[in-house]
């Protein structure tokens, strides 16, 4: 049985570069769906702590675990402590989420000491930043639509995001 330190040694810089990206990523998304008053010290240690679950381990329900308490964390925060839903804050946190859940799965799939071809971390990348950029285009435009809608017809724009929502899954997820 190989020690612990034999197999640190042996870790390849692609799947520890994921590893950093789900750390990242989840801390980033812990650290904004928390208040402002939770940007303490001891607070942020242990933000740090839960970031470093998913990136050790990758493969398991810890992932889920932690990316339903940065959702939480968000509820809380904005039903509970009073803080704005602000489209940045919202659409950070969502990338956050969506980076985390997305490096993790690559790095599950991917054994600690793999010699990986380049061409797989930068078509992740490639398809991560063409999923964010789309999610920031729609954000931008359900935004900037949703201050111009009246209130009357808030239950008719409802349903016509509910239809762009829809109709975005259905091109993403299309069998080529």
């Amino acid at each position: 049985m190989m020690l612990w330190w034999e197999r640190v040694a042996r870790v390849t810089p692609v799947p520890l570069i994921l590893r950093m990206v789900v750390f990242l990523a989840s801390f980033s998304g812990l650290w904004l769906a928390s208040p402002q008053q939770a940007s303490v010290p001891r607070l942020i240690l242990i933000m740090v702590f839960i970031a470093t679950l998913p990136a050790l381990l990758p493969g398991t329900r810890i992932v889920d675990v932690v990316l339903i308490g940065i959702v939480a964390a968000w509820v809380a925060t904005t039903l509970g402590v009073g803080e704005p839903a602000e489209p940045v804050r919202v659409f950070a946190i969502a990338t956050a989420l969506y980076l985390a859940h997305s490096a993790a799965a690559l790095a599950a799939a991917m054994p600690y000491d793999a010699i990986v071809d380049a061409q797989v971390p930068l078509r992740w990348a490639a398809r991560c930043a063409l999923v964010i950029i789309a999610g920031g285009v729609i954000t931008a435009a359900v935004v900037v639509t949703a201050r111009t809608v009246p209130p009357d017809r808030g239950v008719i724009v409802l349903l016509a995001g509910l239809g762009i929502v829809l109709g975005t899954v259905a091109v993403l997820t299309r069998k080529r």
